[in-house]
């Protein structure tokens, strides 16, 4: 999960020198706030859409008994597993958004 978190900072960050340098020019503070969120919550979105389905599926999988049954279906509380992945979301996605906010203020300001 934290070299995720690192790839992804590195990888938004990288987008903003990218638009500093080959984009629309010099921004000015609203501008710049604008591109800062779009770049995040795009490289959030593809991170999850590309790598969180497998780190999801296991929340997803049936659990298994001692004696080597699949439990019956009742027993799963998927609003519970929904509740879990969110929060898992949330953290990595503040994790990414400190991380490229410390990334961006040390080097771009």
């Amino acid at each position: 999960m934290f070299a995720s978190v690192i790839i992804a900072s590195l990888s938004a960050f990288l987008n903003r020198i990218n638009t500093m340098f080959f984009g629309i020019g010099p921004l000015g503070s609203g501008q710049a706030k604008s591109v800062d969120e779009l770049i995040f919550f795009g490289t959030v979105f593809i991170f999850v859409a590309v790598w969180g389905l497998s780190a999801l599926a296991d929340f997803f999988r049936p659990t298994v008994s001692a004696d080597g049954a699949e439990t019956e279906n009742e027993d799963r509380n998927v609003i519970g597993i929904l509740g879990a992945a969110l929060i898992l979301i949330v953290l990595w996605g503040g994790l990414v958004s400190w991380t490229y906010n410390r990334l961006t203020s040390a080097f771009l300001t």
